[in-house]
């Protein structure tokens, strides 16, 4: 497997397990050929007893003194296992969900400012008749004196790298990464904005005998978080035609967006009539996190247009017109040639 593959596995399993964390333990499972099943999971903790908390959240100015908290490691499987264990900083995907970095990339955020009292590898005996193993790592996090005002998000990773094990790929690497969530709220001037980029609108009819037919208007665009705290959006979107014709549509919300990240949206608006020009509006409204918001909230809007020219319609209108131009035309041309055969009259009576 080529280091993008690597990378797409491994980001792959870590979105996974960042989509089913909530107040129990973050869990990946798995085996590999004859290896026997490893479940294993993360959770917070409180001194050496594990807690319903569903992610860390922290808050305080820069420079601020150290917050202390512990994370439980747990193997609830019947291997012992040597997983990797450590912070990384949070990033939103190209699709607007939740990723983190690698462990081998820069951590500049708050991957940089958690400490571990152990790791990089943590391990963890196989489970025993009481239940799971547990591993509790204390931890403590510095918001540093350079940090800015807003939200900052990191995660505390678990992971454990294993081939894959089946026929043909016995070489390549398999990345099982789960991890809990770490919210830093660093105190400050808050602004809450997002913005709408790279708006783009495209009319395609959909081709059929009706001349009065309709098409589909595709629009993409970028939603920006261009302020310093986590923005989810309700979006809506609304094309209108130059003859008055107008449709709408509400679109799923969008997920909550870090702090200078953005996400690419695409939408398709059907049963548009061809109106000569279309103009595609993007309206955003705001959605904090419950209770990470104390700025105001202000809608934003985007316009673009696009052509929508009912190329059949035109046709079916110019051929009537072609057709009654060369119908008048023929009955000119009919009358005039009857005018010019008639004989010239004769004067009546002879000279004297």
């Amino acid at each position: 497997m080529s280091p993008r593959m690597r990378r797409l596995v491994s980001v792959v399993t870590t979105l996974v397990a960042f989509a089913t964390l909530g107040a129990v333990p973050a869990y990946a499972s798995g085996s590999s050929g004859s290896t026997p099943q490893a479940t294993f999971g993360i959770q917070a903790a409180t001194g050496d007893k594990a807690d319903a908390r569903p992610n860390f959240q922290f808050g305080g100015g820069p420079g601020s003194a150290p917050f202390h908290d512990t994370v439980s490691v747990l193997n609830i499987g019947d291997v012992p296992l040597t997983l990797s264990l450590y912070p990384a900083d949070a990033q939103t995907t190209s699709d607007g969900q939740f990723g983190v970095k690698l462990q081998s990339q820069k951590q500049d955020d708050v991957g940089s400012w958690i400490k571990l009292a152990q790791g990089p590898t943590v391990v963890v005996a196989a489970r025993t008749a009481a239940g799971a193993t547990r591993v509790f790592v204390p931890f403590t996090l510095t918001i540093p004196r350079t940090a800015t005002p807003g939200d900052h998000v990191g995660a505390i990773i678990l992971s454990l790298r294993t081939k894959a094990g089946s026929s043909g790929r016995a070489n390549e690497a398999l990345d099982r990464r789960v991890g809990i969530r770490v919210y830093v709220r660093v105190s400050g001037t808050i602004h809450a904005a997002l913005s709408v980029q790279h708006l783009r609108a495209v009319y395609r009819p959909q081709f059929q005998a009706n001349p009065f037919g309709t098409g589909r208007v595709t629009v993409s665009y970028v939603v920006r978080n261009t302020g310093n705290v986590i923005l989810g959006a309700r979006q809506q979107l609304s094309v209108s035609g130059l003859l008055g014709g107008s449709r709408a549509v509400t679109l799923s919300s969008l997920a909550p967006l870090l702090p200078g990240n953005s996400a690419l949206q695409r939408a398709v608006v059907t049963g548009v009539f061809p109106e000569f020009r279309e103009t595609a509006k993007v309206t955003l409204h705001p959605l904090p996190q419950v209770g990470a918001v104390d700025a105001p909230l202000r809608s934003v809007s985007s316009s673009t247009g696009t052509w929508a020219v009912p190329w059949l319609l035109i046709i079916l209108v110019v051929i009537v017109l072609s057709a009654g131009y060369w119908y008048l035309r023929r009955r000119l041309s009919a009358g005039g040639t009857h005018s010019a055969k008639r004989p010239a009259a004769v004067a009546k009576g002879g000279s004297r």
